[in-house]
């Protein structure tokens, strides 16, 4: 789906450096910004240019938001909670063995940076994935003098990755069409053998995609036809223009 996406986008035609200079300034000013609403910033504005431009429907970017989404629901809790011997005049306290545990307004400062600088990034990354082809990534990338087995390796996990959760969809609509999933048992019987499984299937997939490529020539690297791209001073004044502001903004405030 992000391949068909990126492919899609009217922005795959522009020069993956225009895109890549944006993201990479905008990344930093998440990552050094003193405020909290500069990182909210950027991901405001990242998400609008890849639903806007890049032309990314929204229930399909909202779906993808869910991902990081969930992982900070499940963590953040624990990071805004703090654990004390003895009680101060700020936050709400509960004893628990001896201990209390409450929120403060610290913590609670710590979980909210972590979850703007965290959606600031991921914006950002998913500006570039949904706007960007992969082999255009993998040729900037070769152009930043980024090692070759790197640039392998991030390609055949960013392929393997979309081979297990095909293997694992195809198994789990097996189970399905067997009514595997029919209760609370079944299901829980039916999610240990697609786990017990997956391994192996995902392995044997593996082993299919390397004979393949070496039918075609395959000699321990990859070589990806790069689409030539014109590189448009315009829009490097652009992004450079917008991501500096950015970055300045997170310096400055």
């Amino acid at each position: 789906m992000i391949d068909r996406i990126a492919y899609a986008s009217p922005l795959a035609v522009r020069h993956p450096a225009e895109k890549g200079l944006l993201v990479v300034l905008a990344l930093a000013a998440c990552l050094v910004a003193r405020t909290w609403w500069v990182p909210l910033l950027v991901f405001g504005l990242m998400a609008a240019l890849t639903v806007a431009a890049g032309r990314t429907p929204w229930p399909v970017y909202t779906r993808m938001l869910l991902v990081p989404v969930v992982f900070l629901a499940a963590g953040l809790p624990a990071v805004a909670l703090t654990v004390t011997t003895g009680q101060t005049p700020e936050g709400r306290w509960f004893e628990v063995y001896g201990l209390y545990l409450g929120f403060t307004q610290a913590g609670l400062a710590v979980a909210r940076d972590i979850l703007v600088r965290t959606l600031g990034g991921v914006s950002c990354l998913y500006f570039l994935a949904l706007s960007t082809p992969l082999p255009d990534v993998l040729a900037l990338l070769r152009r930043g003098r980024v090692p070759a087995l790197f640039l392998e390796i991030l390609a055949l996990v960013y392929r393997f990755v979309f081979v297990l959760l095909e293997t694992a969809l195809e198994m789990r609509r097996a189970q399905a069409l067997r009514l595997g999933y029919t209760s609370l048992g079944t299901s829980y019987r039916a999610w240990g053998a697609l786990l017990a499984n997956l391994l192996l299937r995902a392995h044997q997939r593996a082993r299919e995609l390397f004979v393949a490529l070496s039918l075609r020539g395959y000699d321990g690297g990859l070589n990806v036809l790069e689409a030539p791209r014109r590189l448009s001073p315009g829009n490097v004044v652009l992004a450079a223009a917008l991501g500096g502001s950015l970055l300045f903004l997170a310096v400055t405030v």
